[in-house]
């Protein structure tokens, strides 16, 4: 449904609620809109603007990403990719997930130095490399909202290290034990038995990274889906994809792969 048909419902469904107690209310499982990732030359900064300013409405629950599939190459108006932008659909998902449930702000994530998300690293970890100064975190004495910025640290890990630490001091073995990704985490943090001398600040953002992103690291499928146009051969896929950029339409729902 239109958006400025649905705010008008919402307006006449208070004013229900003011005359009658026992009104329907309108929309009461929320909405959701979906977002083209791809088709237009819009930065991941004003996707995830727009985002973050659709999630302050009262009735929307949720903002869904597709990459953008190019299928009408006789149409010159619409791009045409060589592969859907899937690595940058799941970035904008893992980003997502930071505004709702990690507390970050969107301009944390992306702003005008970084307008497109990283798509070697997932954005909580390229949040970390770019604010070296916020790290390594003691995981005994950080505070809750510190903890959940740690990358490899889930909304899940992050309570029970809190709920944990009140009864012993954590080593490495009860991070992992929790759920911790300490191939991650351990460049971020210290705790008792962990060296100081491995975090980002002595080895330097630019080398955690690289050793984060080393093929033994990556996770992408090399077999990812390609699409090939007419009079083309299909090339074999480096596990990344064409940098798209999003309209607002409607396609596919997506799941992301989940951070931590």
């Amino acid at each position: 449904m239109p958006m400025k048909y649905i705010n008008q419902g919402i307006l006449e469904n208070k004013e229900d609620h003011s005359r009658y107690r026992h009104a329907p209310r309108f929309v009461p499982a929320g909405q959701s809109t979906q977002m083209i990732v791809g088709a237009s030359p819009d930065s991941d900064k004003v996707i995830l603007r727009l985002s973050s300013a659709l999630y302050k409405r009262p009735t929307i629950r949720r903002v869904y990403y597709s990459g953008y599939v190019s299928v009408n190459t006789y149409d010159r108006r619409l791009p045409v990719l060589r592969q859907p932008p899937l690595v940058r659909e799941n970035r904008l998902y893992q980003a997502d997930w930071l505004l709702r449930f990690y507390g970050f702000g969107v301009n944390e994530i992306v702003d005008d130095s970084f307008p497109n998300l990283d798509l070697e690293v997932d954005p909580k970890l390229s949040w970390a490399l770019r604010h070296p100064e916020f790290f390594p975190v003691d995981v005994n004495r950080a505070e809750y909202g510190m903890i959940l910025r740690i990358p490899g640290v889930g909304v899940r890990s992050a309570q029970q290290i809190v709920a944990s630490r009140r009864y012993g001091t954590l080593t490495a073995s009860d991070l992992k034990k929790i759920g911790v990704v300490m191939k991650k985490a351990k460049y971020f943090i210290t705790c008792r038995e962990l060296p100081m001398k491995e975090t980002v600040q002595e080895l330097k953002p630019e080398n955690v990274k690289a050793l984060l992103t080393a093929p033994a690291y990556r996770k992408y499928d090399p077999a990812q889906l390609e699409i090939p146009f007419a009079g083309e051969e299909t090339a074999p896929s480096s596990g990344r994809t064409d940098v798209g950029t999003p309209v607002i339409g409607s396609a596919r729902p997506s799941s992301p792969l989940l951070l931590p």
